[in-house]
């Protein structure tokens, strides 16, 4: 339960930097960005990117300690695994608050700033990439964990 314990933290903390950057504070985000005067749409895909990268630098800046064969000791889930919530979170943020800004975040836009990401904080976290967690993720035991960690989490979701 612990990890959903995390994923839901993970995701009220990114529903509340969502709102935060995408509504609050989005003039000055923009500005801030260089993007003021740019279309609704590039200003959310340069908030995004902002959240993306940001996020993302923070989790790839820390070396991941994960025990694939009983992931469920280890205290987090998987940096990976948090990311695909993370981003969840904030793709249901849009389609409950600014439906058009959705699309501003393709899988393969996500990809690239994950990697730049990566790219750019790489040895803080002693040089360790990722590999080993999306290998995880995609083998059979990984994909049952998450479908089991998305019920958890949904459920414990509908029950607050």
């Amino acid at each position: 339960m612990a990890h959903v314990y995390e994923l839901d933290a993970d995701g009220y903390a990114t529903r509340h930097a969502m709102h935060y950057v995408m509504a609050t504070a989005r003039a000055n985000t923009a500005s801030q960005l260089n993007c003021a005067h740019e279309p609704e749409r590039e200003k959310d895909a340069a908030i995004f990117a902002l959240l993306v990268m940001a996020l993302g630098g923070m989790f790839f800046a820390f070396k991941p300690r994960h025990n694939f064969a009983d992931i469920l000791s280890d205290e987090h889930p998987p940096h990976a695994a948090r990311m695909h919530f993370i981003t969840r979170n904030a793709i249901q943020w849009c389609r409950d608050n600014r439906p058009e800004a959705e699309s501003a975040l393709s899988a393969a836009r996500w990809k690239e700033l994950m990697h730049h990401t990566a790219s750019a904080v790489w040895g803080l976290n002693g040089g360790v990439d990722w590999s080993d967690q999306i290998t995880f993720l995609r083998s059979h035991v990984g994909k049952q964990y998450m479908s089991e960690l998305e019920a958890a989490w949904l459920a414990y979701r509908r029950s607050r």
